[in-house]
Formats: C-alpha cells, structure tokens, sequence
C-alpha cells in the first residue's frame, strides 16, 4: 500500500479430504510488515489453519456455499503490529452466484473473535471483527477473467485493560487474472489487483499481485 506503507506476503496450501472432496482444510502463512511501525522491518504474521466445507454445489453449480472455520495462532510480533497476540477463531461465509454464463458473482461475509487479545503495551481485551466482501467476475474466455472486487471490515484494537476502539477500512480493487494449462491437469493462474481506499480510507491505494497453482487429484479432478 503506497500511504500506509503496509505491505505482506501471504503463502496458502489447501488439501481435499481423500476419499470426500467436500472436505477441505488448508493453512495460511504470512510475512507483512505495518508501515505505522515505521522503526521496524517486515517478519512472520499470525498463522491461520482453515477447514472449509462445500455444503451446496461445486465448481460446476450455478451455486455454491462452502463455509469455512478458522483458527489463529499468535505467531506475530505484537509489538511491532504483526499480530493480536493470542489464539483466535474466525467464521466465513462465502457464497457463489453464476448470473450469466459471461457473469459471476462472489459474496462472503464473517467475524473473528479473540478473547484475549493483546497490544504493544501488553494490554489484553476481548476483541471482535467483522468482514464483508463481494466480487463480480466477467468472464472473457476459459482461460481469462476481468474481476471487480470490493472489501470492507471493522475491527476492535486493544487501547488499555478490558478496553478497545473500533476501526474500519474499504477497498475497491479492479484487476484481472488468467490460466495457464497444462497436459498433466496443472493450471497455473497468475492475477494482479489495484486495491483503491473508499470511504474512510480514501486516497489509499496500492497493488495485489497472485498466484495459484492448481493441482489435479486423482479422482477429484473431474469435480
């Protein structure tokens, strides 16, 4: 992000149940860095275990709901802003919407919930999120997408003992991705976003850059 001088770097790997492709779990590394800590440098972020269920639908469904648990370790420097500083649990409902064959929607809304969340000063309180996204995807051809997304969550920071303060942030993000296959059932899907501040974080902006690497299973690949 240009203003905030954030930045992170996020690493995720999900796995399928063998046998139960409705099953899903998968963990999330990150290394970020908050530009607020102007004294500090980047490091290791909270990490996030995740098992998500396709309750309705699959990749060919013109619906689909697949809600996702999580849970957060305080793997984070606290003190120089890359963490909450202990176990949390998280909640995700994300919805998907085939409109038009050239059209779908993505709509997910969830919360975070830390009991005993911790700040620099080593102040704890319980804290509590909120998140609301949705995306709106043009399908070009089979192998290239143009994508609208926007993003907005609220979140109670730790201020003082059994105290916090809330704070929200919006983004826009246009961007673009596409595939690229191969013989072996490998799809490689690299993606670049700009991420635009509305609202009350107006006058943000930055980049999002992605990449994803879809591999076939055997006996779940035709899913």
């Amino acid at each position: 992000m240009w203003n905030s001088k954030d930045w992170s770097y996020s690493f995720t790997q999900e796995w399928p149940s063998p046998g139960n492709w409705r099953h899903q779990v998968s963990y999330t590394l990150v290394g970020m860095h908050a530009g607020a800590n102007s004294g500090t440098g980047g490091g290791v972020g909270d990490t996030i275990f995740n098992y998500r269920y396709q309750a309705i639908g699959s990749g060919e469904s013109r619906l689909a709901f697949s809600p996702r648990l999580s849970v957060l370790l305080p793997t984070g420097n606290v003190a120089e802003g890359r963490g909450v500083g202990a176990v949390g649990v998280q909640v995700n409902l994300p919805v998907s919407m085939v409109l038009h064959r050239r059209v779908v929607t993505h709509w997910n809304i969830g919360s975070t919930f830390v009991p005993h969340a911790r700040n620099a000063d080593r102040f704890r309180a319980g804290s509590v999120g909120y998140n609301l996204a949705q995306s709106v995807i043009f399908v070009a051809n089979a192998r290239f997408n143009l994508m609208l997304e926007t993003c907005s969550s609220t979140v109670q920071s730790v201020v003082g003992p059994g105290r916090t303060t809330w704070s929200r942030s919006s983004y826009m993000s246009p961007g673009a991705r596409w595939a690229f296959n191969f013989t072996n059932g490998l799809q490689i899907v690299p993606g670049v976003a700009m991420p635009i501040g509305i609202g009350t974080g107006a006058g943000e902006m930055g980049v999002f850059v992605y990449l994803s690497f879809e591999h076939p299973f055997s006996g779940l690949a035709e899913r």
